[in-house]
Formats: structure tokens, sequence, C-alpha cells
């Protein structure tokens, strides 16, 4: 009973953005309680601009964060996105429904990314790096599949893969109908 009271005490002393995240959003009232409190969200103004790239990375939080901002993200377009570092995994964006264009998207020097599943919202990509390519995907340890870009249909630039040892097979990006060219040319 004393237990309680004093938790009771402690709690009721808390700031109400405090409580919010105690206990609305572990309750999975994710969206609707993001949308009260947009300003304890990280700013990323990438997602305003094609121009700026979103840094995502080097943690797991990272994404997740990302993930927060894009639920309440209103354009269909967003400025470039690169994942790197210590990401485990990208399914935190799949329950953002975001869907749309992404300028480009860069995978690179992940350590424990197993497959790319939570990038399905992306229906086509620009040439958002500045040598023109739309998709860079480098350097990846575990990396076995490109499952999240099954749903891109166009990419304005070229494709980059290298050093991901475990990636066996390209058929995740058969849905891709048109792909750009770099800036060389190829």
């Amino acid at each position: 009973m004393v237990t309680r009271r004093i938790g009771f005490a402690l709690l009721s002393a808390l700031p109400w953005s405090q409580l919010l995240f105690m206990f609305v959003l572990p309750a999975q009232l994710g969206q609707m309680a993001r949308a009260a409190v947009p300003s304890l969200l990280p700013d990323m103004p990438c997602l305003r601009s094609r121009r700026q790239t979103c840094e995502i990375g080097p943690s797991q939080a990272d994404v997740e964060a990302f993930a927060a901002q894009l639920t309440s993200q209103r354009s269909a377009w967003s400025g470039p996105w690169r994942f790197h570092g210590d990401i485990e995994d990208l399914l935190p964006l799949s329950t953002s429904n975001w869907s749309g264009t992404v300028e480009g998207l860069e995978v690179s020097h992940t350590t424990r990314l197993v497959s790319l599943h939570g990038l399905e919202g992306i229906k086509s990509l620009g040439n958002g790096s500045s040598d023109g390519t739309s998709i860079w995907v480098e350097d990846n340890d575990a990396l076995k599949s490109l499952v999240g870009l099954i749903g891109v249909q166009a990419a304005s630039g070229s494709l980059y893969l290298k050093s991901n040892n475990k990636l066996s097979s390209l058929r995740d990006l058969q849905g891709i109908k048109s792909l750009g060219r770099d800036s060389d040319g190829t």
C-alpha cells in the first residue's frame, strides 16, 4: 500500500509529457501520442527539403526516431536517406504508413542489418547523390536481402552495389521498370 502511494506521489510530480511517454507510447498509441506532442520529436529537415540528406544511424534508436517523424510526414517526397552504423532492422519504418518518392537511398557500413524490410513505402527514387546514384548499397556485413526495395518502380539515377558479401540475389529489384544513369553516363 505504501509503495503505491509513493509511486503515485512520484508520478503526480512528473510533467504531463513524461507521463505521456511512460504510459501512452508503450501502449502502442504511437501515432496519436506523437501528434499530441510533436515538439518532443527530433527535427528532420530532410523530410521537408529534397536537398537535405536524412542521416539515420548509427543506432537502432535513430531508426525509431526517424520512423516517428515519418509517421507525421504529410508530403509524398523526401530528401535522400542514408542508413549507416549498428542498425539492426528497418522494420519501424513499415509502421509509418508513408509512401512516396525519396530523392536517393544509401545503405552503407552497417554491421547487423540483415534486410531492407521496412522500406516498402518507397515507390520511386530520384538521383539524390552528387554523382547521380539513386541506390547505393555498400559494405554491409550482414545484409542478405534487398526485400524492402520490392516496391520501387523507378529510379532516376544508377544503382551501385559493392562489398555486400552475404547478399545472394537481386530479385527484390525486379520491380524497377526504369533505371537512369549516373553523372558518368553509366
